[in-house]
């Protein structure tokens, strides 16, 4: 199949954070998200990432995997391969058992050679329906999971950092939990083209102002001193984005409502579309959602744009069909 068939843009543009299928999409489904404020790239599941450089590979910090499924981890040691001289934890999120399918995938490779503070490891999150949190850490050459304690009530939070809060919810597929995510990038103080005066140190202190709800405190602005709630009505907050990504699932009404709740308003949500709705028997037998049932969970949740993606191999000379059934059911056709 020609990638290029596909209608639908790969890459998608948010102002504090862009998200870009890693994979094309006759490929292992491998998300790349990168944020304003981030240093580091997030990767959520390790498929194909053949769209990615060594760069962005290199400078992966956190990786959120939904199950360890071979189409969703087969790649795990990929991007490795392009971190062991990093000298820094990589972050590890996913379902229960993640650290020991972690530590069997490091212990496949030989490391008889020396290594020094240089050297990669992984802080491994394993995150539980109870709420709970449990931590381990992987380090060479022995690789085996050592435990590092947990947290009884992570408040449904798998990671955060300065540039983004990335919230879950644990899916039905089957026997396992398959892991939900939703990246949200913080709220932003911005100062509209209105401003009527020449910016200078002064504007840190409207922003401040604005964000305390101070409207009295004093600024100096163009040599003369005025309240700052003067010029409030040239100031805005804009909400952070929220890009969700939710793989393999069963298309039922107790996924559907966590689904909802994690992901509603979302800006945009990558789901799977991975059987069409003519073949809803063969989904069901395999604890999958067909592309229309995932078009319509993503409208009854509110999201602005849906990318459906991760589809069965049997449609590789048909995946526009897919895409359209799964659009269609989103605008409600």
């Amino acid at each position: 199949m020609n990638p290029a068939a596909c209608s639908f843009n790969l890459t998608h543009w948010t102002f504090i954070m862009k998200a870009r299928l890693a994979n094309r999409p006759d490929e292992d489904i491998c998300l790349l998200i990168q944020a304003q404020e981030a240093k580091l790239n997030y990767l959520c599941d390790c498929g194909v990432a053949s769209q990615m450089t060594i760069k962005e590979r290199r400078d992966v910090g956190a990786i959120f995997i939904s199950h360890t499924h071979v189409d969703h981890f087969a790649g795990f040691d990929e991007i490795m391969r392009h971190q062991l001289g990093v000298g820094r934890a990589v972050i590890l999120c996913g379902p229960p058992g993640l650290a020991e399918n972690a530590s069997c995938k490091m212990r496949a490779f030989t490391w008889n050679l020396g290594y020094d503070d240089q050297a990669l490891s992984y802080e491994v999150r394993e995150l539980h329906p109870d709420g709970r949190v449990q931590l381990f850490s992987l380090c060479v050459p022995d690789w085996r999971p050592q435990p590092q304690g947990e947290i009884a009530d992570a408040g449904g939070v798998a990671y955060q950092d300065k540039a983004v809060t990335v919230r879950y919810a644990l899916l039905s597929h089957g026997n396992i939990p398959s892991v939900a995510y939703l990246f949200e990038a913080p709220t932003r103080t911005k100062i509209k083209p209105s401003l009527p005066h020449r910016p200078g140190p002064w504007v840190r202190g409207l922003i401040e102002a604005y964000e305390a709800a101070d409207p009295g405190r004093a600024l100096e602005v163009d040599g003369a001193m005025m309240p700052a709630g003067a010029l409030f009505e040239h100031v805005y907050a804009q909400p952070g984005q929220r890009i969700g990504f939710v793989m393999d699932h069963l298309g039922d009404e107790a996924n559907h409502a966590r689904i909802e709740a994690l992901c509603g308003g979302a800006d945009q949500l990558f789901i799977e579309a991975y059987y069409r709705e003519e073949d809803q028997e063969m989904a069901l037998k395999n604890h999958h959602s067909t592309a229309r049932r995932s078009g319509e969970v993503a409208r009854r949740a509110g999201v602005k744009a849906v990318i459906p993606c991760h589809f069965s191999r049997r449609y590789q000379e048909d995946l526009q069909g897919v895409i359209e059934e799964c659009q269609a059911a989103f605008k409600g056709d």
